[in-house]
């Protein structure tokens, strides 16, 4: 697989198990997301030009919101009781 490739299946009760390549496969399970929302982003990698390819909105939408249960972890240990 090559960067922004996707592959994707539906199960029979509508969860769609995605995989798609970035620097390494990254793995998503939802039952919200389309894998028809495919957008063109471009990145300038390090020491190299800009590299276009093709992310699901699945994954925009995870980086979005993924901080919010970093937060919700590090207070949760930092309150934790043994």
């Amino acid at each position: 697989m090559k960067r922004g490739d996707l592959h994707w299946r539906v199960s029979d009760t509508g969860i769609i198990a995605f995989k798609w390549m970035d620097n390494k496969p990254v793995h998503f399970l939802s039952n919200f997301h389309s894998p028809q929302d495919v957008e063109l982003v471009s990145e300038k990698q390090k020491g190299r030009s800009r590299e276009q390819f093709n992310t699901i909105k699945l994954v925009r939408d995870y980086n979005a919101n993924m901080g919010f249960v970093d937060k919700s972890d590090m207070y949760k240990a930092c309150y934790e009781i043994d």
